[in-house]
């Protein structure tokens, strides 16, 4: 019975402050929380995870959940990882992805805690695993001296998405990424995911936007393509 508990999808849409904000609970991972997501002016859908265990929320945000790739339309997106604690916050790397990633992450070259994947269909976090996620094209730069290959741990500043990753280079020399913002604003694009569909062209229905991270926190968002 805890076991099927713990699978139940917690979900709500309430207002805030003027707009809309939907509180989301990823119940399969006990160390997190439902919370009101943060503000994302202009992005009506929005989704957060948030881990008290290790003090980070995990958002992602929507401009819209219609949209019309044929005539142009893309997604307008934000996903962004948050320190939520008032003072520096040291997070080691993992590898806890909800999700098997289609494809391994660049290293060097993506330095985020994240995955994103896309599926054709309507998912939730109960059925997710069981299904395949839309084929994209992953180019990676070469490898140099001065590349990190090994990531050890994030530095982030107090009540912020401005982190250091700090790890090991090529060579084996202690390395970091320098402070970098994990607020990332459109760089999500439908079209990446659309290699799969004959002259890539999306079939109208519904579709699934996924983002994980090292962490084991998960978002969920659906859009239609009409």
């Amino acid at each position: 019975m805890k076991s099927a508990l713990w699978a139940i999808l917690l979900v709500a849409v309430v207002v805030v402050a003027g707009g809309v904000a939907l509180l989301y609970s990823n119940s399969g991972n006990p160390g997190s929380t439902t919370v009101t997501a943060p503000q994302f002016p202009g992005y009506p859908a929005v989704a957060t995870d948030s881990d008290s265990a290790i003090g980070v929320d995990l958002s992602l945000a929507l401009n819209s959940t219609v949209i019309s790739p044929g005539q142009g339309q893309d997604l307008q997106t934000v996903v962004e990882v948050l320190n939520i604690l008032p003072r520096v916050n040291n997070v080691s790397v993992a590898n806890d992805f909800p999700v098997r990633p289609l494809q391994a992450k660049c290293l060097p070259g993506d330095y985020t805690p994240i995955v994103i994947q896309m599926y054709s269909g309507r998912y939730d976090s109960g059925n997710i695993t069981d299904a395949s996620p839309l084929p994209y094209i992953l180019s990676c730069p070469a490898v140099s001296s001065g590349s990190m290959v090994a990531e050890y741990y994030y530095l982030f500043q107090p009540d912020s998405a401005n982190a250091t990753l700090y790890g090991r280079d090529y060579v084996g020399n202690l390395s970091n990424t320098g402070q970098m913002s994990l607020r990332l604003v459109d760089q999500i694009s439908i079209h990446q995911f659309s290699s799969g569909f004959p002259n890539g062209a999306f079939p109208a229905g519904t579709y699934t936007l996924m983002v994980e991270d090292w962490w084991g926190q998960m978002v969920i968002l659906h859009f239609q393509v009409v």
